[in-house]
């Protein structure tokens, strides 16, 4: 396991000290004479004590396709404004659905499809600041056929957001020079959970908010030691049945100007008035004044599917983009007190480092061992464990690195053994989205300098992942006569590079014949920041797209990949065989020759395509 690159961004330190307990009650439903105790169901039919996880009981519902019931406790307690994250193992018999599995409290509902194995599903919420007879339920929606829940759990859980020195970011938010930009994204693990949101009283289901007569949602939009000069907020009302939200704006959370109003499905944006900017702090207000509406909260009187905010800042703040990690403690021990300070990064090249600091209240050393348990859902786990002596009364800091270079979901838990016993225990997911991808690209040279690699021209190179460790210094190409053949020559300066130049050489193969350097194209690859997804495939970030010539000289940033896109044409008739050829790189105080190698194929490409298009193609259509 390696360490790998390093950014300037860490995590806010936490310390954990707030209650671990699952507020649920007989979570595993073991407990009970003529049902579960604690549970009971809304209506038939449902069972209990049927075969779980291994050979523990678990609770069902059947649906017809056209009703709804569910298991519900009262016994839950929520702190206002508190976050938590709701899990279960959830199994669908054979044939079941369509329909929606619903679990999670009332206000905080999150639907679910059909799933034939035994399969955790997860996501986070943040209790309202007020609410009326809350109770938490699993199970069925318009859902035709029979859904079993087992080990159901709800726990407080740590947002721990993305840190820049004094400015902290969470997902969804991103700086890039004096622009700040914010969307809501609700939906997946997260669920309603946003750095800004401030206080809420409205429900939330799956991916909306849910707005019945008197909810509210506040968000508060500050960025340390920046003030916002001007702004625009943007809400998209995807339900409608009645009523309207108001759309309000304040600098101090008690002065409130309306700046809009949404009375139908549709999405608008509203500019924030002159006379509130500059401000340190902005917040918008969604609420439902309560005339005319629907009095139910299911599904309430109208739905908001996304907010977002834009703003432009009183200075340049460079180049951020928020993240935000949960981490869920399960176990704790007196005689040892454990602080994890930071998850890292989570990402290929931004800081995977786990932080921690232990300390020993008693009055003896412990030898103890912390301990980093990694498993992506395609793939093997990982376990890296450290052996630490906590002086009595002292304490110890504790660094855990890790890679995580497999895309896709991941689950950790992060652990502190002495011997055979646990004395902590904290469990966190994530994902690694396909921008993220790492285990491709090779190795042409490294020094004190530049790491320079290349990579073939299939992959989108994100800007912040390490360099390869497979070697292949030649950058190699294959392509049919009539055909453009693409690679990619990336260069990661240590130092921050000014005046890059690229030339590429005229190709040399089989007999002395020559592709013309004219039927090369080096390009720079641009990005662009997207910061809000279109699809499931998407993330924020930056996104390799825009490809000019390098017709004049280009500047490096230290730390940050620039790949160049290199584009041959082979002519028609070109010779078959292997050709070589080189790209000369200059740049101030650096500079260095990447050989180039082409294989063309005694065969040409038709004239005429066969593919007119590719539009709604894309890994969802694979899967089905």
């Amino acid at each position: 396991m390696r360490r790998i690159g390093l950014i300037v961004a860490a995590v806010t330190m936490v310390t954990v000290a707030w209650g671990q307990a699952n507020v649920l009650p007989n979570g595993d439903f073991e407990r009970g004479q003529d049902g579960p105790e604690g549970w009971t169901l809304s209506a038939m039919p449902g069972d209990w004590n049927l075969k779980g996880l291994g050979d523990s009981g678990c609770v069902s519902v059947t649906g017809s396709g056209q009703d709804s019931n569910y298991w519900r406790t009262d016994q839950a307690q929520f702190a206002p404004g508190q976050t938590y994250e709701c899990s279960t193992w959830i199994r669908t018999e054979p044939g079941s659905g369509p329909g929606s599995i619903i679990t999670g409290p009332n206000f905080a509902n999150y639907d679910f499809r059909s799933v034939e194995e035994w399969t955790q599903r997860r996501f986070v919420f943040r209790a309202p600041n007020e609410t009326t007879d809350p109770y938490v339920r699993f199970g069925q929606w318009h859902f035709a056929g029979t859904a079993l829940f087992d080990e159901v759990a709800i726990r407080p859980a740590q947002p721990i957001n993305r840190s820049f020195g004094a400015i902290e970011l969470g997902d969804g938010e991103a700086i890039e020079g004096d622009r700040y930009l914010f969307n809501s994204q609700m939906g997946g693990y997260r669920g309603n959970y946003s750095r800004p949101l401030q206080r809420l009283t409205a429900h939330f289901n799956t991916h909306r908010w849910v707005f019945f007569p008197g909810a509210e949602v506040v968000y508060r939009h500050a960025i340390a030691d920046a003030s916002h000069t001007s702004a625009s907020v943007t809400v998209s009302v995807g339900w409608y049945a009645a009523g309207s939200c108001i759309v309000e704006a304040s600098a101090d959370a008690e002065n409130w100007v309306e700046i809009g109003s949404i009375g139908e499905k549709t999405e608008k944006t509203f500019d924030l008035p002159a006379e509130l900017l500059p401000a340190a702090e902005v917040f918008v207000r969604l609420s439902s004044p309560g005339e005319g509406e629907r009095a139910d909260s299911a599904p309430g009187s109208f739905q908001v599917y996304s907010y977002s905010f834009a703003a432009t800042l009183d200075r340049d703040l460079g180049s951020m983009q928020g993240s935000t990690s949960f981490m869920v403690v399960t176990g704790t021990d007196d005689r040892l007190a454990v602080d994890v300070g930071s998850l890292g990064g989570l990402l290929p090249g931004r800081d995977n480092v786990v932080r921690m600091t232990l300390r020993n209240p008693g009055g003896a050393p412990l030898t103890v061992a912390p301990r980093l348990e990694l498993e992506p859902e395609d793939g093997a786990p990982a376990t890296i464990e450290q052996a630490v002596t906590v002086p009595a009364g002292g304490q110890a800091e504790v660094e855990i690195p890790y890679l995580a270079d497999q895309i896709g979901p991941w689950t950790g838990v992060v652990r502190v053994l002495l011997g055979a016993e646990s004395l902590f225990a904290a469990e966190f997911s994530f994902a690694v989205p396909e921008l993220f991808r790492s285990n491709f690209g090779y190795a042409i040279e490294s020094d004190a300098a530049m790491d320079l690699w290349w990579c073939e021209g299939t992959y989108k190179v994100n800007r912040d992942r390490p360099a390869p460790v497979a070697e292949a210094r030649v950058v190699k190409l294959e392509a049919a006569r009539g055909e453009f053949e693409p690679a990619q020559i990336v260069l990661r300066p240590k130092q921050a590079l000014t005046k890059l130049t690229g030339v590429p050489s005229d190709l040399t193969g089989p007999g002395g014949a020559q592709i013309s350097a004219q039927n090369i194209d080096l390009l720079a690859v641009n990005y662009v920041n997207v910061w809000r997804p279109t699809d499931f495939q998407g993330c924020e970030g930056w996104w390799p797209d825009p490809l000019p010539m390098l017709d004049d000289p280009i500047d490096l940033a230290a730390g940050e990949n620039q790949p160049l896109w290199l584009r041959v044409f082979v002519p028609r008739d070109a010779r078959p065989g292997e050709y070589t050829g080189t790209v000369t790189l200059r740049a101030d105080g650096w500079g260095a020759n990447v050989p180039v190698s082409l294989r063309v194929f005694d065969f040409e490409i038709p004239d005429k395509h066969s593919m007119l298009a590719t539009m709604g193609f894309g890994l969802r259509a694979l899967h089905g």
